[in-house]
């Protein structure tokens, strides 16, 4: 297979389709005369909300007890960045690179929701589990299990991705790819209902009601453009007819992904805190600003409160 960026892919899209046809051995894009800035217009200016995405999260991360979201939030906004490229050229390398850079925070999503989940089986009261592990000194053997079972967790995230990479890279197996990533968001729903069932039954303040919404929210968003992305896809390139129907919806793809997992990252890292011991911290807002108080609602951000009173800490040397 050629992976030089300047060899054209033979996968296309809904929106080249409707604009070009089909890319064929009769029909191949170099033969067109007057090539375009961006080969699919609307999939490129959808990109550019990926891109957001990404460096919305990096910049606003609380991320001081966990790194997970610092690389998710990355590989979002290249993933923003060869999607554009790969929908701009439609070229080969970049169609790879769009692939494997929507991969990795994919599965990450995946892995600190069960890590989270595990947490969650065994300290369901919200007692401050983490507190007492970083008071003692050493780890009891209910720390150990869970951090046995953290690495067993990750192993096996790392080992589907290398595996999803390998299948990436046989064109045979492209539609293979698909379903695979297409699991990520299936198995996805196992810690997110584990979560929305405990938040309805022990939830009573403003926050656990908007982790309950965000959860759900980001589930139902990755869900549904999931369906719509395999439902329309697959379709425009069995039958070339049906791309004028639907060649925006790559687009609704891009900002629902990348939304969904923002929703889904945002809220786990939060839970996570709270699972930790770490109570100050909270979902931003404005009581003054009713733009600002919209903005947050739709893009959520960590906030952390100040605490005072608190004790100073000599450093030894």
């Amino acid at each position: 297979m050629d992976y030089s960026f300047t060899s054209w892919s033979n996968e296309q899209y809904c929106e080249s389709i409707a604009i070009y046809g089909k890319f064929n051995k009769t029909y191949n894009p170099d033969t067109i005369l007057h090539k375009p800035l961006f080969f699919e217009p609307i999939n490129c200016a959808t990109a550019f909300f990926i891109m957001f995405i990404g460096a919305y999260g990096l910049i606003n991360s609380k991320s001081i007890y966990y790194y997970e979201d610092l690389i998710i939030f990355s590989s979002i906004f290249f993933n923003g960045v060869a999607s554009l490229l790969n929908h701009a050229t439609l070229q080969i390398g970049w169609y790879n690179m769009d692939d494997l850079t929507m991969l990795l925070p994919s599965t990450l999503t995946a892995s600190i929701h069960y890590y989270c989940l595990v947490m969650l089986l065994n300290n369901n009261r919200f007692q401050k589990f983490y507190y007492k592990i970083f008071h003692a000194q050493e780890y009891n053997s209910e720390a150990k299990n869970i951090l046995s079972i953290k690495k067993l967790i990750m192993f096996c995230s790392m080992l589907y991705y290398y595996a999803c990479i390998t299948i990436a890279s046989i064109p045979a197996y492209d539609n293979l790819f698909s379903i695979l990533f297409g699991a990520l968001c299936v198995i996805l729903w196992i810690p997110i209902v584990f979560f929305l069932i405990f938040l309805k039954k022990n939830g009573n303040n403003t926050i656990d009601k908007k982790l309950y919404c965000y959860f759900l929210s980001g589930g139902l968003i990755c869900t549904i453009v999931g369906i719509i992305w395999f439902a329309t896809e697959v379709p425009c390139k069995n039958n070339t007819n049906l791309a004028k129907y639907f060649y925006f919806t790559h687009g609704i793809w891009h900002v629902g992904m990348s939304l969904g997992i923002y929703y889904l990252v945002t809220s786990i890292i939060l839970l996570n805190y709270y699972l930790t011991g770490v109570d100050n911290v909270k979902f931003k807002t404005s009581n003054s600003n009713k733009c600002l108080r919209i903005w947050y609602k739709i893009f959520p951000v960590i906030t952390e409160n100040k605490r005072i009173n608190l004790e100073l800490v000599e450093i030894k040397h």
